[in-house]
């Protein structure tokens, strides 16, 4: 059989998998989207950068003042795996899948984020089975067999000690202080997340539109999980100052329009391109993990911050409808199941115990 034969079998790409991105453009979108440490294979990116696109599109909620973010978020989940296994889709195997997920937990990920991650894969083979021009090529999801276990809710659940907290606060502190324009967003962004208690992504699709200033508070609006918007005012002036010094400092205050997101990027390629560029939650949460390192706190997290604050509110309201409250839970349940895991149950009756049973230094 000749050359031209065996070509003449081979599956052909569809139309949508013809119409590739610019070289140049890609190799920039696919170095912001990816790890950096990710080896770029260009030969693999131009085949599936498109599948992935319109995957990512087609399973966003366009209603949400963050799908772009979204969008990227699902891109990067899955150009990650095939990256990792350099492998296109239709040579992936669940055996790729496992050692992918298992390096992404060495990486420090948690059990949440690399279940979600896994997810977003099986998502894209799924989608890719249900379309005729493509599914010739794919011949099962490897997700199927190599899922891991859905993590238990809030099973690593661990606030930071409020010491570590405060250094944390301190070191962030000092570069703000420095002038650092990077450093003023990051403490904003802090405040924001202990003294609010809001999700990351609650907090990072915030706009300008979303904010009310006042003389005594700042009110905010935040869409909360169900697409209901949530409206919350803070007394505590700490954070309204921190986030008008930013957005002073960084020259976009007396310029902000409705739209403007409230978190961009400042690193050398966003200000070469003179965009605003939203700030991403991977990007928030590598730079956090160096604030912690230098803090001397490990494990770090980003949803730590969520955990530090349920626990600091408990300690001061003692009722657990009001924490669901200040948490923004959908349901009672869901704060029980935090508290479970966060609680340190008080000692009540051990000293009392030695005493009768003779076994304290006290007779």
């Amino acid at each position: 059989m000749d050359s031209n034969s065996n070509d003449a079998n081979k599956p052909q790409p569809s139309a949508h998998e013809q119409q590739q991105p610019d070289s140049a453009e890609l190799q920039a979108n696919v170095t912001e989207l990816v790890p950096a440490e990710r080896q770029i294979n260009e030969e693999l990116v131009l085949a599936i950068f498109n599948p992935i696109e319109q995957w990512a599109t087609v399973v966003t909620d366009h209603a949400m003042d963050n799908s772009e973010q979204v969008i990227r978020s699902k891109m990067r989940s899955v150009l990650d795996f095939f990256l990792f296994a350099d492998k296109p889709p239709h040579l992936a195997r669940a055996a790729d899948v496992i050692e992918w997920y298992q390096q992404l937990r060495r990486d420090g990920y948690a059990d949440s984020t690399v279940y979600a991650w896994v997810s977003r894969v099986s998502s894209f083979y799924e989608w890719l089975l249900k379309d005729p021009a493509r599914s010739r090529h794919i011949e099962f999801n490897p997700v199927r067999v190599a899922r891991p276990k859905a993590p238990i809710p809030y099973a690593n659940a661990r606030p930071i000690e409020d010491t570590q907290l405060m250094d944390m606060i301190q070191v962030i502190q000092d570069r703000a202080e420095a002038g650092d324009i990077v450093g003023r967003r990051d403490y904003a962004l802090l405040m924001f997340y202990l003294l609010t208690g809001m999700s990351r992504a609650e907090i990072l699709r915030l706009r300008w539109k979303n904010i009310i200033i006042k003389d005594d508070e700042l009110v905010f609006y935040v869409r909360v999980f169900g697409g209901k918007q949530r409206a919350r005012s803070i007394k505590d002036t700490n954070l309204r100052e921190a986030l008008l010094d930013y957005l002073a400092a960084s020259g976009r205050l007396d310029s902000m329009q409705p739209e403007d997101p409230l978190w961009i990027r400042h690193d050398r390629a966003a200000v070469a391109a003179e965009e605003e560029k939203p700030l991403t939650v991977q990007a928030v949460d590598k730079t956090m993990r160096r604030y912690a390192t230098q803090a001397g706190i490990d494990g770090f997290h980003l949803h730590r911050f969520r955990h530090s604050y349920a626990r600091m509110v408990q300690d001061k309201l003692q009722n657990v409808e009001e924490v669901r409250e200040a948490m923004g839970h959908e349901t009672i349940r869901a704060t029980n199941q935090l508290l479970t895991q966060i609680n340190i149950e008080r000692d009540l009756v051990s000293e009392y115990l030695a005493r009768r049973l003779g076994i304290s230094k006290e007779r």
